[in-house]
């Protein structure tokens, strides 16, 4: 073959080649985004339903709002997440949930690695936190209020650990079992850093409320990274579960404790948190050989161009993004 003729056949393969990718990433832009265009829908009747049967039905009391919380998240992620699981194709199904040992090619060390990854994820999720909070500060500075679901003290103990399962191990599981199993695995073939960028700001969006979006995002981000380090969703549902359960724990302790002891308690978790952060994030950079070599791209195409090629590649996620950024906008008052 001369070299003109070589030269055509490659421009054909490679054209050919960025049209299965323009392809496959529109496919799942409209699998996934089907998926989460269910679990918007069925909150929009959710909410409608439970405004109707509050009026007469339902008693105005801090336990059953629990209860229709716990309610809400399962019945309504879930469908969602199987809807996306039952589309993807028979190898997507295959990755889209793994549920097997953490670091299973590092033997012993293996649940050392998970650790870490938890430590520094908790960390992270703190400075997220942090970050909201600083957001928070500067928009109420500049007349602009956000609304967004408030935490309340326990009356007593079942109902504390009733809001541990609705607030912790519930969304836990099931989230990390919608973003970062069946959203995140089959974006991976696009680049592991492009699958964890769009994981975590679907988190962050589907939040639906600016005041929670930048900590769920800066979460979102160490929940992509943990799951797709370890190998499994395992890490990230604890890391999940652990950073929601202190959240509920704290507020429970605000309620309870003098002020002084409070805060106090506030300090000590914050800086054991930073402290066991930074030891597994130094573990994590010491074994940084022993973390799988992260999955690139076929093509080199940007991140910026397949987020907007995914983002607004098919008209289930645009509705779904529309629907999102309008409760955004509902969500944020001025004055």
């Amino acid at each position: 073959m001369s070299q003109p003729a070589q030269n055509l056949w490659f421009a054909g393969q490679a054209a050919h080649a960025r049209q299965r990718e323009r392809h496959g990433i529109r496919r799942l832009s409209r699998i996934l985004g089907g998926s989460l265009l269910l679990v918007c829908g069925l909150q929009q009747l959710y909410g409608l339903l439970v405004t109707a049967l509050s009026v007469s039905l339902i008693p105005k009391h801090p336990l059953w709002e629990v209860v229709l919380s716990l309610a809400g998240t399962v019945l309504l992620l879930t469908p969602g997440a199987l809807l996306g699981l039952r589309l993807l194709s028979p190898w997507e199904q295959n990755q889209a949930l793994p549920f097997g040992r953490p670091f299973a090619h590092n033997g012993r060390r293996g649940a050392l690695l998970a650790l870490a990854v938890i430590f520094a994820g908790m960390m992270v999720c703190l400075a997220g936190s942090s970050v909201s909070g600083l957001i928070a500060g500067f928009a109420q500075d500049h007349g602009i209020r956000f609304e967004a679901p408030a935490l309340s003290a326990a009356a007593d103990a079942p109902e504390f650990l009733l809001r541990i399962l609705s607030t912790a191990i519930a969304p836990a599981v099931i989230e990390e079992l919608l973003l970062r199993g069946v959203i995140l695995q089959p974006l991976r073939r696009y680049g592991d850093a492009f699958a964890v960028l769009i994981s975590a700001l679907l988190f962050a969006l589907l939040h639906q409320n600016l005041l929670q979006a930048p900590m769920a995002f800066i979460s979102g981000l160490a929940l992509g990274y943990a799951a797709v380090w370890s190998g499994s969703l395992w890490p990230g549902i604890i890391l999940h579960f652990l950073n929601n359960a202190a959240s509920v724990t704290i507020t429970q302790l605000l309620a309870q404790l003098p002020e002084a002891r409070t805060d106090r308690f506030v300090r000590l978790y914050g800086l054991t948190v930073y402290a066991l952060g930074l030891l597994g994030a130094l573990y994590l950079l010491l074994n940084r050989k022993r973390l799988p070599a992260a999955n690139r791209p076929f093509l080199n195409t940007g991140r910026l161009r397949l987020t907007g090629r995914f983002l607004f590649g098919s008209l289930p996620m645009g509705i779904v993004l529309a629907l999102l950024l309008a409760s955004f906008a509902l969500t944020t008052h001025s004055g």
